[in-house]
């Protein structure tokens, strides 16, 4: 295994710290490793997010429904310009 130095901020320290002497983990290597996989899967879902956006965007546009923002944009609008109901 490679040895890297970390540089943190007093509060990620302070967290680091906590965390060890907590007994949830048992060095601040593990606190550390613990953090980057949920980076990367963070990272991953975002991206999977990104793609299924990506996709329901290009399948609207192939199926031919999309709406002009244009249109949208007068629909609300006119939806939302009258008077507001009268509570009470």
């Amino acid at each position: 295994m490679s040895e890297l130095t970390v540089k943190l901020d007093p509060e990620s320290s302070r967290l680091v710290e906590e965390k060890v002497a907590a007994g949830t983990y048992a060095s601040a290597d593990d606190v550390v490793r613990e953090a980057l996989l949920f980076f990367e899967q963070a990272s991953r879902t975002e991206a999977e997010k990104l793609e299924w956006l990506r996709n329901a965007i290009r399948n609207a546009d192939e199926e031919g429904g999309s709406i002009p923002a244009e249109e949208v944009l007068a629909e609300l609008a006119a939806r939302y310009s009258g008077p507001s109901p009268k509570t009470g």
